[in-house]
């Protein structure tokens, strides 16, 4: 863990989380990652009894991308560090009528008891590891979980994207949920520190106030590559967002696919 615990970040957020990422297209994110990961859930040969690929989904938070996969055809395993967003995902999996398993461990310091046939890591869930040595270390664990020859795709906001954000203040406000997001980015560090103020409706009208710290890093190309191959991965292309085509300069996500070797 870093000198934050990142889960705290999602403490109060949880319960709210989808509701502010409703403009995200998660069927199109399902779409893209398993063209890129070259996956299908159908056996290849079928008559033979073989089951479906199994796909980890690290730091899937309330689950929405690992239900939309089981709904799918995969078996799904989501993996996260908060009990908050777990629960979340759990009972939306209920809901929807499909098998995930999820299990409640740290992206630096994880074991699974399968190794899968390929993993994602989605929504810059990577930059909140500040440090290169944790970095490194949750790409050893993802390694680990890994069969051999299996890919793994996932994705990091750039500094670009960092600093713009500590340039700027979002807010938002709805019937019973309104937010503020402010930021600030220390440049020597490369580090984006974000102040997140949730103001919650309750029963009697009135308002209650909720504060959360996120932290992310912006890891330069170079470091994710080195890590990549520390950790025994073969880097295998960088996109831009949501494309099959390099990233463009000033690019506010890119995606990076790899394979262990």
């Amino acid at each position: 863990m870093g000198a934050r615990d990142r889960t705290e970040s999602y403490r109060w957020l949880a319960a709210y989380y989808d509701r502010l990422m409703s403009h995200v297209d998660y069927g199109a994110w399902v779409s893209y990652a398993l063209k890129r990961l070259e996956l299908a859930p159908a056996a290849e040969e079928p008559g033979e009894g073989r089951e479906p690929p199994l796909i980890l989904d690290l730091a899937c938070g309330t689950g929405t991308f690992a239900v939309e996969l089981a709904r799918r055809g995969f078996r799904v395993i989501g993996l996260d560090a908060s009990e908050e967003m777990l629960a979340v995902a759990d009972a939306k999996a209920r809901q929807a009528g499909v098998d995930v398993f999820f299990t409640c461990q740290d992206l630096t310091a994880f074991e699974l008891a399968e190794e899968a046939d390929a993993a994602v890591c989605f929504f810059d869930s990577l930059n909140y590891l500040t440090r290169v040595e944790e970095l490194e270390q949750a790409l050893a664990c993802t390694a680990r979980a890994l069969r051999p020859g299996a890919p793994f795709l996932f994705d990091l906001h750039t500094e670009d994207r960092l600093r713009e954000y500590g340039a700027s203040t979002f807010g938002d406000s709805g019937e019973d949920v309104a937010y503020l997001w402010e930021s600030e980015y220390d440049e020597e560090r490369r580090l984006c520190t974000m102040y997140l103020t949730l103001f919650v409706r309750e029963a009697d009208g009135r308002y209650a106030r909720f504060d959360e710290v996120h932290e992310q890093r912006a890891h330069a190309g170079p470091e994710v590559t080195r890590a990549l191959e520390r950790a025994g991965f073969q880097l295998e292309g960088v996109f831009g967002e949501l494309t099959e085509e390099k990233p463009r300069p000033g690019e506010g996500r890119v995606f990076y696919l790899a394979r262990r070797r």
